[in-house]
């Protein structure tokens, strides 16, 4: 995306022959001009509506350029399955070529030999989220939790755990397992690497409901302990300070 020059907006409008050839590259032959019109409108408004969406992480970054992770977190926010291979933490720069029909844009992919990635020193197989182990088991969190229940004789179940969790894959659960266990009661080095990783981990997002409410649980229980409470504004701050997190619904 390009660098404002003070030129007034401008919209995306789908003209209907893309829906119609967009329909025969699926098999439907025949798409008569009034539901073209229509579905190129709804086409329309929701691509605005995504790179209205992606916008908001580009401000929240700090950024003038908008790249191809700030329009996948818009997609996930929107519900839409994840769209492979198109992922970016750089702006792309588009050239453009005239043809009869119009101008062309494309940019220049680098070519990439799947052989030598596949067997390159360099190649990683972990997962999204990578791999952190800490060595500090400590779960103080939930013990304290547990004697105020006891002592309050509430019954209800706890909220710490939202009932989605279990549907996350094993690496995220392991993720959110280590950074709650051990941001209250680790030492002071442990709780560093912490917070300088969700300083700057971009693919936590899908974890962000689950450590709000972690911390909205960890405030009210430890109100009256200042120095675990300091480690839980500690990762606030993490969080807010992570570039790559959407937070305006929070």
């Amino acid at each position: 995306m390009a660098k404002r020059t003070g030129v007034e907006n401008q919209f995306c409008v789908v003209p209907r022959k893309s829906i119609k050839l967009l329909g025969e590259s699926v098999g439907i032959s025949y798409l008569s001009s009034e539901v073209a019109a229509t579905v190129a409108e709804d086409a329309s408004y929701r691509i605005r509506q995504s790179i209205q969406s992606a916008s908001q992480f580009v401000k929240h970054g700090k950024r003038d350029h908008m790249t191809g992770d700030d329009i996948n977190r818009a997609l996930f926010w929107s519900h839409v399955e994840p769209i492979y291979g198109y992922g970016s933490k750089n702006s792309n720069i588009f050239s453009s070529i005239s043809t009869k029909d119009g101008d062309l844009f494309f940019h220049d992919d680098k070519e990439i030999n799947l052989r030598e990635l596949a067997f390159s020193k360099g190649f990683s197989s972990l997962s999204d989220l990578g791999s952190c182990e800490i060595s500090v088991e400590v779960s103080v969190l939930d013990k304290t939790l547990a004697s105020k229940s006891d002592s309050q004789g509430d019954t209800e179940p706890s909220t710490a755990k939202l009932p989605e969790f279990e549907s996350l894959n094993p690496v995220s659960k392991s993720y959110f397992n280590q950074v709650t266990r051990n941001i209250i009661a680790a030492d002071i080095e442990t709780v560093k690497i912490i917070l300088d990783d969700l300083k700057t981990n971009p693919r936590i997002q899908i974890l962000l409901p689950y450590l709000i409410n972690f911390i909205t649980t960890a405030m009210q229980t430890l109100s009256e302990d200042n120095l675990k409470l300091v480690r839980v504004f500690e990762l606030v701050k993490a969080l807010v300070d992570n570039k790559h997190l959407y937070l305006e619904p929070y």
